[in-house]
């Protein structure tokens, strides 16, 4: 079975876009870590709603997890999102 990434890329961003319709919803916050499941989630949270319309919350304790902490910060930098750091420690 062949897998076309732009049109799976397509499908994701107009379900995310319908579910958040029933709802009123028009932006989202989420974790960030820099990890590939909120990457992923924050790659297709931009384009679906927006750039403008996304928060990643980026929550290290305390020093332990400076390497993450960057790597988030990277990719709210490369998608051009709105993060906010949170020491949970």
């Amino acid at each position: 079975m062949k897998i076309n990434g732009a049109d799976v890329e397509k499908f994701l961003i107009k379900f995310i876009q319908k579910e958040l319709y029933k709802f009123n919803i028009k932006k989202a916050v989420f974790g960030l870590s820099g990890g590939l499941d909120s990457t992923v989630t924050a790659f297709l949270a931009s384009l679906a709603l927006g750039v403008d319309n996304v928060t990643g919350l980026i929550m290290p304790y305390g020093n332990l997890f400076q390497k993450e902490v960057e790597e988030a910060e990277d990719v709210a930098h490369t998608l051009g999102i709105h993060s906010e750091t949170i020491d949970i420690s």
